[in-house]
């Protein structure tokens, strides 16, 4: 084991531990490229919100026999930094539940008897008990106070893969401090399907499980369904399918589009790569082969290889064309829409994303346009689909831009349900968004003169119902 401190730039220190074997190459990106050696970064930040040096000079030292070998390259250091620095430390008073939910069934049975790869060891009859953690805020508000109210609207929040309700750590208090309900699963992770031999994350997988457990836990019909980047693939599955969840409003964060990301290429290599990690034998030599290559592309992911294998199968098993059927469908029922895109998403192409917009019906060229500061610098379209594009969102733009993206989910909840009699927000709330009256007028919501009306409203402390 060996240490090896990269850099100290005013405020911004990395700390970098190389464990190795010996090799006979000297090279700093031969280190960190070879899936031989298990590579961690850690980033620390002293008294500063975000990353304040973009790059830093990489010193590594290490013993090739007996003389020191050390290799110098400059590095852009904010990939390995938080993208959102207070979401590490933002206080989470949810408690995670966990539920066995019985799911695909009838689709493991079809893909035994047709001999589809990978899922041979799936059960013959009966489904797959798949363990399900999630938070259910409502349930927690409930067993606290101890009454019993269904006046509140309720939002189910489908995540990514690699995802989790911690992502949403700016959203979910946002909105139940706000009088909205929030339930949000937990996909299964690799290790899972490492035990089982038949769970790989496909689109219908998951389609099945997300239904299925909000059957067990008595969830029909919702206000808003949410869906971040892959998870826009079940997300509009669920509410198309014959007998899926009853939604009133979609909202679509950085979703996965309708064909297939440039980051997956070469297309060769990850659909071979996903074919042999289906096997139990080539497990381990995958993830290797997987860590060699993302560290030499620099990919985000590269840190944690079940992460990165997880997102591949994801998008590699996601049904393209039936997201395509899914997203004209919604188009077709003028649901009401609100997406959010960024221009500097290094997952989803924005290429791809322009191009799934108007399948849901919406404008490309006339998006609300935020600059990199999250200040709005062009008034879009108020059609059934409003798109919120952002310069400097990254693909967690719901964290990135918390400030815009919590108070366009919260108007788009609210002008569902302007004539209904729903929870106030508490006290604390309502202080909290006193403190913080100018993040309030920068979201400059435009829903109606109504809803400017319960803004101001909300400023001077009376919200005079929910959400405003």
């Amino acid at each position: 084991m060996q240490q090896s401190r990269l850099g100290a730039f005013r405020e911004f220190a990395v700390l970098q531990t190389l464990e190795y074997t010996q090799s006979k190459l000297p090279t700093t990106r031969v280190i960190l490229a070879s899936p031989r050696r298990k590579f961690s970064r850690c980033c620390v930040t002293s008294n500063a919100k975000w990353w304040t040096v973009p790059v830093a000079c990489i010193g590594v030292n290490r013993h090739r026999t007996s003389r020191p070998v050390t290799s110098n390259r400059w590095v852009n250091t904010t990939g390995v930094s938080q993208d959102t620095g207070c979401s590490q430390t933002a206080p989470w008073h949810y408690r995670e539940r966990t539920i066995n939910v019985t799911t695909c069934a009838q689709l493991y049975s079809k893909w035994r008897r047709e001999g589809r790869p990978g899922y041979k060891n799936a059960p013959a009859e009966g489904g797959l008990c798949v363990p399900v953690s999630y938070v259910h805020t409502g349930l927690d508000r409930t067993e606290k106070e101890g009454n019993q109210t269904n006046s509140r609207p309720v939002v189910v929040i489908v995540t990514g893969a690699p995802g989790s309700y911690r992502d949403f750590v700016h959203l979910i208090p946002f909105l139940d401090r706000n009088g909205v309900d929030v339930i949000s699963p937990v996909w299964p992770d690799l290790a899972f399907s490492r035990q089982s031999g038949c769970w790989w994350h496909s689109s219908e997988e998951k389609t099945n499980l997300a239904l299925d457990f909000l059957n067990a836990i008595n969830i029909r019909e919702v206000d808003m369904l949410v869906a971040h980047s892959s998870g826009s693939f079940p997300a509009l599955r669920m509410i198309t399918v014959p007998g899926g969840l009853k939604v009133k409003a979609l909202t679509l964060l950085a979703p996965a589009g309708h064909r297939q990301i440039t980051k997956m290429r070469p297309y060769w290599f990850t659909d071979n790569l996903g074919r042999l990690y289906k096997h139990r034998w080539a497990q381990r030599l995958c993830e290797k082969a997987g860590y060699a290559y993302l560290t030499i592309t620099r990919h985000p992911l590269k840190k944690n290889m079940d992460n990165a294998i997880l997102a591949m199968d994801a998008m590699l098993y996601a049904d393209y064309q039936q997201l395509k059927r899914d997203a004209e469908a919604v188009r077709d029922w003028k649901l009401p829409t609100l997406v959010a895109i960024s221009d500097n998403d290094k997952l989803i192409d924005l290429a791809i994303s322009l191009d799934f917009v108007p399948l849901l019906g919406g404008n490309v060229d006339k998006t609300w346009y935020y600059d990199e500061d999250r200040n709005l610098i062009r008034a879009g379209e108020d059609s059934h689909v409003r798109t919120l594009r952002f310069a400097k969102g990254t693909h967690y733009v719901f964290s990135r831009c918390a400030d815009v993206i919590n108070y366009e989910v919260l108007g788009l909840l609210s002008s569902l349900r302007r004539e209904a009699k729903v929870e106030t927000p508490s006290e604390a709330a309502v202080a909290e968004t006193q403190g913080n009256r100018d993040i309030a007028h920068r979201v400059r919501l435009r829903l109606g003169d109504r809803s400017r009306r319960r803004r101001r409203q909300w400023n001077k402390g009376d919200s005079g119902g929910f959400g405003f």
